[in-house]
């Protein structure tokens, strides 16, 4: 049974009524957003803020066909759009990641995308969000929970749907255009509600639970810059998964670092989690990425070059055979790498607004060294696709295998951070990644000059993107 994928539809009806199946559609509009009795403007899905839980069993392999309908009309926050499964791999499924300009162009708005993948082998706790722009900031976010019926911790609780998923994320009353490095959140949404400081006192959301059951709980930062430290007051709990890892359990925690970014002075060290990945020998391919702020044009440098969406999505350009790191844009942000190697990438920390929680799009990575620490772990590193590179003094240290071949992002997940440049591409077995796409039974189309070949209604987004006014493209 491992390995197969089965959407779900009854079981998510049994656990509560506003969950979705997993082969349905999301509406991505703008509303009248009032999570802690604040009325502003927001994005919403299927009129809900945080977005519906999205919901399958890993029991039988099939796609799962997602339909994001795009109806935004509001300028300030980009009409047009794209969607992001994070922590979904994508395996044989780069053009389905939902990267603007990576992996596609976005979706315009008065138009429609399936998005059509199959998590190979994943379960766990997920989330989706907009990766455009600034609007996951805006409200564009929501969970993703795969349940496993043979997942080795059943045995450790007796209550896991999605009442006790918990979604944490930071809430500001201004446009996210006009939230600042020194700006902290209004509130923090647990589930979508809470209360601001001076504020009514609103309900709050409510999990309830009965006496001597145990319960998984589910928790998703989907914060867009500041870290959580989660406790339940009188308890203690047993960690069992991180980022759609299974770890060792670690027991007896009363309280436990969500990290995003510790932009409020704080001091956790990561690395509490780990699961056994035994690593042998040296790396094939070794990277040294350092980050930096540039007064001069007010954006960060890495390596020397800051981070532009390409006019061509990457994806677009490797399929009009462009195939080498020289050619590829935007140029110096993009690393080609060579397939079934193993990579280590050193992130060193001390870069201006404290330290950045870096992911990793396509795979998940083992932290040899941990932020705060000065010890390298290749018997047992903890298993994310995110990790903070730490402070002044940290270097930070991931492995990964290229077993994915496609251009997949690595970036800054403050979303501020990553408009203002704090990425790069990893373009994976570029050769591979055009056979891949190619052999789906696939019709070319025009593209500025360029014959390339393109996935269904996928072919028709750039297009699309590039008949919008200049004006549109760039509203902000």
């Amino acid at each position: 049974m491992t390995g197969h994928f089965w959407s779900l539809s009854t079981l998510c009806l049994t656990f509560v009524s506003s969950c979705v199946a997993l082969n349905t559609q999301l509406v991505i509009s703008n509303a009248k957003v009032a999570s802690d009795d604040f009325v502003k403007d927001a994005i919403v899905v299927n009129g809900d803020y945080p977005g519906p839980v999205l919901t399958a069993v890993k029991v039988r392999r099939r796609a799962l066909q997602i339909d994001v309908t795009n109806v935004l009309v509001n300028g300030s926050m980009n009409r047009s759009t794209s969607i992001h499964w994070h922590g979904i791999k994508e395996h044989l499924s780069n053009e389905m990641d939902g990267t603007a300009m990576v992996t596609q162009c976005p979706i315009v708005s008065g138009h429609s995308f399936m998005y059509d993948f199959t998590p190979v082998n994943q379960s766990g706790t997920f989330w989706y969000h907009s990766h455009f722009t600034l609007q996951y900031c805006e409200g564009s976010r929501g969970p993703i929970i795969i349940y496993d019926p043979l997942d080795p911790h059943l045995d450790m609780y007796d209550v896991d749907d999605t009442s006790t998923s918990l979604t944490i994320l930071d809430w500001y009353h201004v446009n996210a255009y006009d939230v600042t490095g020194s700006t902290n959140p209004d509130a923090t949404l647990i589930n979508g509600r809470s209360r601001y400081d001076g504020g009514p006192l609103v309900p709050l959301s409510v999990l309830r639970v009965v006496q001597g059951k145990r319960y998984r709980i589910r928790l998703i930062n989907m914060a867009c810059k500041p870290s959580f430290e989660f406790s339940i007051d009188g308890h203690t709990f047993t960690v069992i998964e991180a980022d759609g890892e299974n770890t060792w359990p670690l027991a007896t925690v009363d309280n436990y670092w969500i990290q995003t970014n510790p932009n409020y002075n704080t001091t956790f060290a990561g690395g509490q989690n780990s699961t056994i990945l035994r690593w042998f020998g040296s790396a094939d391919v070794s990277l040294n990425l350092v980050s930096v702020w540039d007064d001069n044009i007010g954006r960060f440098l890495v390596n020397g070059y800051s981070y532009t969406a390409p006019t061509i999505p990457v994806l677009l350009q490797i399929l009009t055979g462009q195939l080498d790191a020289s050619q590829l844009q935007p140029y110096g942000s993009v690393f080609t790498l060579p397939p079934n190697k193993i990579v280590e990438l050193s992130i060193p920390g001390g870069q201006p607004e404290g330290y950045h929680p870096f992911n990793l799009h396509g795979h998940a990575f083992s932290v040899v060294r941990s932020a705060g620490s000065d010890t390298y772990n290749y018997y047992n590193p903890v298993r994310r696709d995110t990790t903070s590179n730490g402070v002044a003094g940290d270097n930070v240290t991931i492995r990964f295998r290229t077993d994915n071949s496609g251009p997949w992002l690595f970036h800054c997940h403050i979303d501020w951070h990553l408009d203002l440049g704090m990425a790069v591409v990893f373009a994976e077995d570029t050769d591979d990644t055009s056979l891949k796409i190619t052999s789906k039974g696939l019709s070319d189309i025009q593209y500025p000059d360029l014959i390339v070949v393109a996935v269904g209604t996928w072919k028709q987004l750039c297009p699309n993107y590039d008949d919008l006014s200049s004006t549109i493209r760039n509203e902000s």
